[in-house]
């Protein structure tokens, strides 16, 4: 939850401010802040010592003028006063960055505050600065002030998360979940839509998007848990399993999206995709990348997968030892996309890892085209003469490879080579 960057000044149209602002108080605190203010600038501009530390000491004069404001206004007897001095507070710490102190500020502020913007920067300010307690007291001044506020309902049911209330934070969450389906469910486009055509809730999907981008991933996956053992939905189920399987994947519970998955509907072709990458990323995370090979490669074979998938199979099936099934579907791609150079790079790679010298020598002559590659264009002409036994080429092809992401590569090998020339010439000259 971010920290949304008010000024004090957008609060002048608030009751409290706009009272205040018309006090005689008005005058005296201002031109004390511009003295506060001259100070501070002051202090900027002495030794390179103070220069150097310049902002801190910033921050504490114009923080001591303030606090001097206070001690005057609260004599007054004025509660505004005492009230705005808490504000000015807390937004001058806010505007330096001290959020936690602009926090303690807000705090002070929510005993009998009918104002529920001031309950939600304190409530920001609190969560944001790991005050988990004191951004819970705040949010359930600005819920109580706010009830029908969906963006105070998120930050209540996220707090508690956050604080293992899980059986409260569902109650909000089904509150959100209720007030977005309320809002109606008629489809953009008169239901053109194709989730339209399955059973769907716009308000399980929101709470799942919103639990989905929270931090804290194992506790929105317990929290999606509790929400569903009290508020399970047989007709909603698919999109149910969909959410937990994604919110699982973010915990990196592998087993549990694995579980997950297999309860979503095969005609769930709109997430087809989505269902298999899902899949593939589980299974390879938990070592079982045959498995996850087959699962793409079925895609992939009956035209249901998308480009990034196909790569993504090209990938897993070097990883699992399979070059020869991977080149065709490397091929592929490259032929595809002629002006893609890391495809046709790694295809390269491939054919040389496959003795297929002489295909390879035609793709780096493609290569060789194009600007910036001359290093890669090296790299792979000394793995080829490498290869065919012409080490001293190969050097020489090494050390005109420089910088770019083949450089270290190159470097190693240049090592390797120097060595097992400088043996070869010694055994020559030990010949009799």
């Amino acid at each position: 939850m971010d920290v949304v960057r008010h000024s004090w000044k957008s609060y002048l149209n608030s009751d409290l401010l706009r009272e205040f602002f018309q006090s005689k108080l008005l005058l005296s605190l201002l031109i004390l802040l511009v003295i506060g203010s001259v100070i501070g600038l002051i202090a900027t501009v002495n030794s390179d010592q103070e220069t150097r530390y310049g902002l801190q000491n910033n921050k504490i004069s114009l923080a001591e003028n303030v606090i001097l404001i206070s001690q005057s206004n609260v004599q007054l007897g004025s509660e505004y006063a005492k009230r705005m001095n808490n504000v000015l507070l807390a937004e001058l710490y806010s505007q330096f960055g001290e959020v936690g102190l602009s926090a303690k500020y807000y705090q002070k502020l929510l005993t009998g505050t009918d104002n529920p913007e001031i309950a939600r920067r304190a409530t920001i300010l609190a969560a944001s600065s790991a005050q988990p307690k004191e951004a819970l007291e705040a949010v359930r001044v600005w819920v109580k002030l706010s009830p029908n506020n969906l963006e105070a309902r998120q930050y209540y049911s996220l707090l508690l998360l956050r604080s293992n209330s899980f059986e409260e934070s569902v109650e909000q969450l089904h509150l959100i979940s209720q007030f977005i389906d309320k809002q109606g469910t008629q489809e953009d486009g008169n239901n053109a839509n194709k989730e339209a055509k399955n059973v769907y809730s716009k308000g399980l999907k929101f709470i799942g998007s919103m639990l989905n981008i929270e931090s804290h991933h194992d506790q929105s996956l317990l929290a999606f848990q509790y929400y569903l053992k009290k508020y399970n939905k047989t007709v909603y189920q698919s999109q149910q399993n969909l959410i937990m399987s994604s919110l699982a994947m973010n915990a990196k519970k592998y087993e549990v999206v694995l579980s997950a998955l297999k309860n979503v509907e095969s005609n769930e072709s709109i997430h087809s995709s989505r269902i298999t990458l899902m899949k593939v990323k589980a299974l390879q995370a938990l070592n079982r990348v045959s498995e996850a090979v087959k699962i793409l490669q079925n895609s992939v074979d009956q035209q249901q997968a998308s480009d990034s998938m196909q790569l993504q199979l090209v990938r897993l099936l070097i990883l699992d030892r399979q070059k020869n099934v991977a080149s065709p579907y490397l091929k592929e791609l490259v032929r595809k996309y002629p002006d893609n150079n890391d495809l046709l790079k790694t295809l390269i790679a491939l054919e040389i890892d496959q003795s297929h010298l002489q295909s390879a020598k035609k793709n780096i002559q493609k290569l060789s085209k194009h600007k910036g590659y001359q290093s890669d264009v090296s790299y792979f002409k000394g793995e080829i003469s490498e290869a065919e036994g012409d080490l001293q080429s190969a050097l020489k092809n090494y050390q005109q490879v420089v910088g770019g992401s083949l450089h270290k590569r190159a470097r190693k090998k240049i090592i390797k080579l120097g060595d097992g020339l400088s043996i070869r010439k010694v055994n020559y000259n030990l010949k009799p």
